[in-house]
């Protein structure tokens, strides 16, 4: 099934689709989009999650590096409304930090508490979304894949379950929703889908940039 997680030949298709189009139309924010990794950086981040990647996910660490970000050299955005993929050092980063600023965050007499919420959360299927009324929390299994430049983005879901590989939403202020795709191939097909279409891309040939339209 096209978009399924796993589906590398989709995740294949999708990405060639991206890249040629902004090869043509938006070479400015193609340049952006760091050198692939290959296999040392799909062995990075299974390295830091302690999990093998979704097939698919794994395909996009092979093919794509994720954007560099410049000040003052905007590249546009590659994921509707507003995201761009993390390089895999920056993803780490992240991954890392948001941990680490949770358990700062929290007295010491309350770690334990901590612990066993977060253990429940980790329990929970692939794609159940953060708790909605709670501190903003984070587990390992999130994997921050996209950020939007202000402290949100997207993860990938590596909890166990039927939604393994699904991407949701995060911020700063809220636990993470969705989700908005149910594999990253999925995400890709949709970003491809919106190239040609009138109220899809809409490259500004001036910058040489792509903004991705939300609609």
């Amino acid at each position: 099934m096209p978009g399924a997680v796993g589906d590398v030949a989709g995740l294949r298709e999708a990405w060639g689709a991206v890249e040629r189009w902004l090869a043509v139309h938006a070479p400015r924010t193609r340049e952006a989009v760091a050198r692939p990794g290959g296999e040392a950086a799909v062995a990075e981040v299974e390295a830091a999650v302690g999990a093998a990647l979704p097939e698919d996910v794994a395909e996009w660490y092979r093919l794509a590096g994720g954007v560099r970000f410049e000040v003052f050299h905007l590249a546009g955005q590659l994921i509707p409304p507003w995201y761009d993929p993390y390089p895999v050092d920056e993803a780490v980063d992240m991954w890392r930090m948001r941990q680490e600023v949770l358990a700062d965050f929290v007295p010491a007499e309350d770690q334990e508490q901590l612990e066993g919420f977060l253990r429940d959360i980790s329990a929970l299927p692939a794609g159940t979304p953060g708790p909605e009324h709670d501190l903003p929390v984070w587990i390992p299994a999130w994997w921050p894949f996209a950020g939007d430049g202000g402290g949100g983005g997207l993860l990938i879901d590596l909890r166990a379950g039927p939604g393994r590989g699904s991407v949701l939403s995060f911020d700063r202020e809220s636990n993470p929703r969705g989700p908005l795709w149910p594999s990253l191939t999925a995400l890709w097909s949709d970003v491809a889908h919106r190239l040609p279409t009138p109220n899809g891309a809409v490259p500004d040939p001036v910058a040489e940039v792509w903004n991705p339209s939300s609609e």
